[in-house]
């Protein structure tokens, strides 16, 4: 597994946020009967802009494939979600 990470302030108000991730592929586990993962490659990407107390911000995870496999048959999807946060 690699990780590689970067957290950017663009400016006073600005944020953007890069995680790129690869991860190797797991063989088939004959004895615990765990089916085979094949490996990855993905990026989330996050963008904030936070005038003030308050923070808003969009992040997209997965975005290199529309989905992959983590463990056995949990298949992770491509997302993208916006959040508002205020902070006291």
């Amino acid at each position: 597994q690699a990780v590689l990470q970067s957290m950017l302030d663009l400016s006073k108000y600005f944020q953007l946020d890069l995680t790129g991730r690869y991860i190797s592929g797991r063989p088939l586990s004959i004895v615990a009967g765990v089916p085979a993962v094949a490996a990855y490659s993905n990026l989330d990407v996050r963008l904030a802009w936070h005038p003030g107390k308050l923070e808003f911000s969009v992040a997209g995870q997965n975005l290199v494939n529309p989905s992959h496999v983590e463990f056995a048959f949990n298949r992770i999807p491509r997302s993208i979600y916006g959040k508002i946060a205020l902070t006291f």
